[in-house]
């Protein structure tokens, strides 16, 4: 393929260095290289700290593969192309999801005089660079090495990447699970994985050691409390990253909200459902997706958020850790009416206004501070795998030696990998090499 480079090295093994996420969430990046091609699997940003991207070290990439558009995975691209102009190939959906969330984080940092460590012009240059291909379809980018995109189940379009290669004659694999889920979602299919043994597979650790309440469960209670909180006359304020999660309430809601009260979306959800609709595949029943965008009224500027803030209904907003979008402007309307709760659907990073909320501390409003008097709920509906569907993700492809990344437990898993699954585990640190 043109662009692509011969590093030359004539190495027979395949070489993994761990540039992001590594004993750690954010920033996510691991750099694959072949001895003559060197890859990029994610490149992500810690968008809660300082907006850091991985360390390239000055490293040049021949391509780079994206497993999904959270910018915990994609918010670092435009650092790639500072230097150079390599192909990024992702999932059709992903495309306008990733660009749709960079501009946002580009608005963003520039309203709070934050500095990216990027440049604009190395954003569009990425934007002409995106090159999208479906799942389940071996794609030879160069002369010995393929890649192929299994769906993740996180988010639409998320995908765990198996990169394959001859290296030196010998067929060497890695599988890069990127953020995955296992268990039944009503937006989603379960995340799928390769059916034959891999060398090495580079998992997600988020929630290592920790079982998820049972879906079915977790909704009936969400709804009853959501319910509860209209019969008091009360406006439910529904908390909700825009890509993946809104969707998923949003079809909970649907199916099983039986108030006849109003139901409201605000904030980058919209522009989300809207770009759903261009790629109905990518969900598992776009009938009953559709069907639930049709039940809700989208929000259209301030003078309506001010009046749907009134009376009670559910509205459904960004952002899901109460960082900015309208969930502010409802915060401070609710608050001081004390006609409202909160409910946040999803973990809460440290530092942010959501982890604010549960510790009990004032939130970071307008410069200022906001002692917040409404009561308020935590409903994980998480899209990340259990520690049960982490394991048996495992040893369903039975690698030769597993990298735990992306988690705050990643020492601990891999020593629970080696006592207690007899695999070959390593939880690396920030910049370390591993063969294969």
């Amino acid at each position: 393929m043109n662009g692509i480079s011969t590093l030359g090295r004539g190495i027979d093994f395949l070489e993994l260095r761990f540039l992001g996420a590594a004993r750690e969430v954010g920033k996510s990046c691991v750099a694959v290289d072949t001895g003559e091609l060197r890859v990029a699997l994610d490149c992500g940003m810690k968008v809660h700290d300082h907006n850091e991207a991985p360390a390239l070290d000055k490293l040049r990439f021949d391509a780079c593969i994206l497993s999904h558009a959270h910018l915990d995975h994609s918010g670092g691209l435009p650092v790639l192309y500072k230097h150079e102009n390599p192909p990024t190939f992702c999932t059709f959906p992903t495309i306008p999801m990733t660009t749709l969330l960079l501009e946002d984080s580009e608005k963003l940092a520039q309203i709070n005089g934050h500095e990216l460590p990027y440049r604009r012009t190395d954003t569009m240059k990425l934007y002409r660079k995106f090159t999208p291909l479906p799942y389940n379809t071996p794609y030879e980018f160069f002369e010995g090495s393929s890649f192929e995109f299994y769906d993740a189940g996180h988010i639409p379009g998320s995908a765990g990447i198996l990169f394959e290669s001859k290296a030196q004659g010998k067929k060497k694999s890695v599988f890069y699970t990127g953020d995955f889920n296992s268990g039944e979602t009503r937006l989603l299919p379960k995340a799928k994985f390769p059916r034959d043994g891999v060398n090495a597979v580079v998992v997600e650790s988020t929630y290592a050691f920790r079982e998820h309440t049972e879906r079915a469960a977790l909704e009936r209670k969400f709804i009853n409390s959501v319910e509860d909180c209209l019969a008091d006359g009360y406006t439910a304020l529904v908390s909700s990253f825009a890509v993946g999660r809104s969707q998923e309430v949003m079809l909970v809601l649907k199916s099983l909200l039986h108030s006849k009260t109003k139901t409201y979306l605000d904030g980058m959800s919209q522009k989300v459902c809207t770009i759903l609709a261009d790629y109905p595949s990518y969900v598992k029943n776009y009938k009953a997706f559709a069907d639930a965008v049709k039940s809700l009224s989208f929000v259209n500027g301030g003078a309506m958020r001010k009046r749907i803030a009134q009376k009670p209904c559910v509205i459904l907003t960004t952002s899901g850790m109460l960082e900015g979008g309208p969930i502010l402007n409802y915060l401070k309307t609710l608050n001081k009416s004390g006609k409202g709760k909160i409910f946040l659907t999803g973990f809460q990073v440290e530092g942010t206004n959501g982890r604010k909320l549960l510790d009990g501390e004032p939130l970071s409003v307008d410069g200022g501070e906001m002692d917040v008097q409404m009561p308020f709920e935590h409903f994980d509906f998480s899209a990340h795998a259990s520690a049960k569907q982490l394991r048996d993700a495992i040893r369903r492809m039975n690698p030769e030696k597993v990298f735990c990344v992306h988690g705050d437990s990643c020492g601990a898993f891999a020593e629970d990998l080696r006592e207690n699954g007899g695999f070959d585990a390593f939880a690396p640190a920030l910049g370390e090499k591993h063969a294969i």
